[in-house]
Parts: structure tokens; sequence; C-alpha cells
């Protein structure tokens, strides 16, 4: 079933809730902060915008008005109420090391938002927002972001996940990415872990082929993690820990080359 406008809010809820994810990066930093000390521009904050699902008729309403989303003029209205609403709680919550950047759009093809992801991407800009999109690796339109009005878009390789398929499909996915002028994401979950499955040579494919290919020179990169995978191999086994140092010192590394301008050491 489709999330109601009262889910919506209450993602927001979470997200702001005090000591946890979005406020609990922002304490973060400024620990961080105090510890390395220098002057530091604010870390950018992209927020997901759920997609309004086709037919759904039990959302709620904007201004008075009970929206139904067979009509894509309510679907629209939703997500503009919802950059509306971002807009204003990151506002009040008077972030210290954070700033909005940008909206994620969920969908991950456009089979199902073609007919309204345009116009919802031109309000995201009305407000001087970037519109980001990851589609997945077959996504229908994937090659065709820019005129779908996204700033940015990653291509997901889809390995990590399924045995079958082979590590080619990484390097695959980068030649397509390459030729769209695309980025790409980096996908791993707590299977990597010796004690979830250990498929470190999974992970290890991402960045053996990332490397070749000079991703991490070259191309912005996303990462989708399980909930705290990182953490999890920081505070693994010591084949774990290799793994995270090696993963962390290649993304280190990119911020100081792309963002050492605004850091002050």
């Amino acid at each position: 079933n489709g999330c109601r406008k009262v889910e919506w809010i209450d993602l927001i809820d979470q997200w702001l809730t005090p000591g946890l994810n979005i406020m609990a990066l922002d304490d973060a930093i400024s620990d961080a902060r105090e510890n390395i000390g220098g002057e530091y521009n604010p870390r950018k904050l992209v927020i997901s915008l759920p997609e309004p699902l086709f037919a759904q008729t039990d959302w709620g309403e904007v201004d008075g008005k009970a929206l139904d989303f067979y009509y894509d003029e309510d679907r629209v209205a939703a997500s503009k109420w919802y950059v509306d609403y971002i807009i204003k709680r990151i506002e009040e919550a008077k972030l210290k090391n954070l700033e909005l950047d940008g909206f994620y759009w969920l969908a991950e093809h456009v089979i199902d938002t073609h007919s309204i992801v345009n116009e919802v991407a031109d309000y995201v800009h009305s407000k001087g927002m970037d519109f980001y999109w990851i589609p997945y690796n077959r996504g229908v339109g994937r090659e065709r972001w820019a005129q779908w009005g996204f700033d940015h878009a990653y291509l997901q390789p889809n390995h990590f996940f399924h045995l079958d398929v082979p590590d080619s499909r990484i390097q695959d996915t980068y030649d397509f990415a390459a030729a769209a002028n695309m980025s790409v994401e980096m996908e791993f979950d707590d299977r990597v872990l010796e004690s979830k499955g250990d498929r470190r040579d999974r992970l290890t494919a991402y960045i053996d082929i990332y490397e070749k290919n000079g991703v991490f020179n070259n191309l912005d990169v996303a990462y989708y993690q399980e909930v705290d995978t990182f953490y999890k191999l920081k505070h693994g086994t010591e084949n774990e820990r290799a793994l995270y140092d090696r993963l962390v010192k290649l993304i280190t590394a990119r911020q100081k080359e792309h963002y050492a301008p605004t850091i002050e050491k």
C-alpha cells in the first residue's frame, strides 16, 4: 500500500529526531570539527522524495483538497507540498554543519513517473536545489536522465546482492554510465561480513574495477550500505577492517582532492 501524507511526515520526523539520523550526523560533524580543528564549509544534505504511487486515493489533503493519484496534477501537488515541508523543517532544525542541497527521486525507473518527474524537477530547481536519481541497472529511461530533469544520476550495478551476477556486470555498468555521462554506485550490505556470508570478494570487485577505470578520480560515487555496515566493517575482524581501511582511504583521498580548497588543516 502506498504511504499516506501522515507517513511522509513521519519520515522527516524520524530524520530530525534529536540525537538520531540527520541530527546525530550534525552533532558528529561538530565533534569532528572540535577534534580536528580548521574551517569547514557545511556538508551537503540530500533528502529522498517518496514516489506518489499511481492510483492511490487515500494519501491525504493539500490546501483542503483530497488528492487522488489517478491524476498527475495531484501526484505533482503532493511532491511539491513535501518539498516545501522538508525545506521548512530543515530551516526550523537550525543545523550547524549541514545544508540542504537537493532531493533524491526514490523511483528507480521512469515507467510510473515519466508524466510527472519533469514538473517535480522544475519545482525542485525553482527552490535553488539539485535533483538526484539512482536508477537500477536496467531501469527504463536511465540513459535519458538529463531529459527527465535530473542534475545528478548514478547507475546501480546491482552486482553485490546476486551471486549469479558476474563481476563483468560492474565493468558493463561503468561503460554504460560513462557513455551516458552518468556516475556510478557502490553497493554492499551486512552479507559482506564474514559472519553473514563473507561476500568481501563482491565488494572488492567494485573497488578493483572502479580503480582500474579511474572512477574514484573522475566520477561521483554514491554508496549504498544496509544500515551501519561501514561501522561493522570498521569494528570487525582483521580482514573486515582491512577492507574498510582500503575503501576509506579512497574516500578520504577524494575529499582531499576535490574539497581541499574548502578545508583548512
